[in-house]
């Protein structure tokens, strides 16, 4: 490694330690009955185990919530079901 990328890792790494949570929207893909999971975008699946919901919260599947992501990633803190996106009505 050069010293450039050696300055630019750390400037990513100083970035990333400035953000302690990220808020982020993901859908339900799998019911609580069945192994619990969300996605958030269009490839990060996270499971169970690096969920934590919100006392007496029911998600279905297809459900869109509110997630607060811990830094790094390790844990999803789903708050609330929110509402889906009106779509957009064709002319």
């Amino acid at each position: 490694m050069d010293i450039s990328e050696a300055v630019r890792a750390m400037a990513i790494q100083a970035i990333d330690g400035s953000k302690p949570v990220g808020i982020d929207i993901a859908e339900v893909i799998n019911e609580e009955e069945e192994p619990l999971k969300i996605r958030l975008g269009d490839k990060l699946e996270v499971n169970r185990g690096s969920i934590v919901l919100s006392r007496g919260l029911v998600l279905k599947k297809g459900d869109k919530v509110m997630c607060i992501r811990k830094s790094g990633g390790q844990k999803f803190f789903v708050l609330c079901e929110i509402e889906p996106e009106p779509e957009e009505e064709e002319e």
